[in-house]
């Protein structure tokens, strides 16, 4: 099944991550597993889903101008545009 196809995937990445950066003297991850993947994948798509809303000054003043320059649409022309198709 899908479930467990990408706990396999978990799984594959969470082992190659604990053997390329496990060493005698950093034992932080001696333990990766998983679910300590999932929970860092889950993390980081969080930051980059909030990153990628966030936007700056500038942006928000050119969106702005960009919506109050286009012309409104009124709703008879939405549905005669609709029925066309």
């Amino acid at each position: 099944s899908a479930k467990s196809e990408l706990d396999k995937f978990y799984a594959g990445k969470a082992k190659v991550i604990k053997e390329l950066l496990t060493t005698s003297q950093n034992k932080q991850y001696n333990n990766y597993d998983k679910r300590r993947y999932k929970r860092s994948m889950l993390e980081l798509k969080t930051q980059a889903d909030a990153q990628a809303t966030i936007l700056s000054e500038a942006e928000k003043e050119q969106l702005q101008k960009q919506k109050d320059s286009k012309e409104k649409c009124h709703e008879a022309k939405v549905f005669s545009q609709s029925a066309k198709l």
